[in-house]
C-alpha cells in the first residue's frame, strides 16, 4: 500500500502479508484502535487489532482474526509486530 509504506513494511516483514486496509479509529480523547487488514500469498484475509493510548504510550492487543465467508478464527498474537508497528505510531504523533 503506497500510501502508508512504512506499515506495509512492517506487515510484510513480521506478518508475511500485503498490507490490505488500515484504519484508525479515534475511541476516546487519547485512544486510537487500529486495524489493519492484510492478505497472505495464499489470498487469505486476516484483521489485527490494536489499541493505543497517546498519553500513556500504551497498547493493548484486542484481536488477530483470519477473516473468511464462513468463519471467524482466532490467532494468536505477534509481539514483535506490535511494538514495531506501536512504536513507528508513537513516533509519529
Amino acid at each position: 500500500m503506497k500510501k502508508y509504506p512504512r506499515i506495509a513494511e512492517l506487515t510484510k516483514q513480521y506478518l508475511e502479508g500485503n498490507l490490505e486496509k488500515l484504519t484508525i479509529e479515534y475511541d476516546k480523547h487519547d485512544t486510537f484502535i487500529i486495524k489493519v487488514l492484510y492478505e497472505d500469498p495464499y489470498d487469505f484475509k486476516f484483521d489485527y487489532d490494536i489499541e493505543l493510548n497517546s498519553k500513556k504510550r500504551d497498547f493493548s492487543f484486542l484481536g488477530h482474526h483470519s477473516m473468511s465467508v464462513l468463519h471467524r478464527i482466532n490467532l494468536d498474537r505477534d509481539k514483535q509486530f506490535e511494538h514495531a508497528l506501536t512504536n513507528y505510531l508513537f513516533s509519529t504523533i
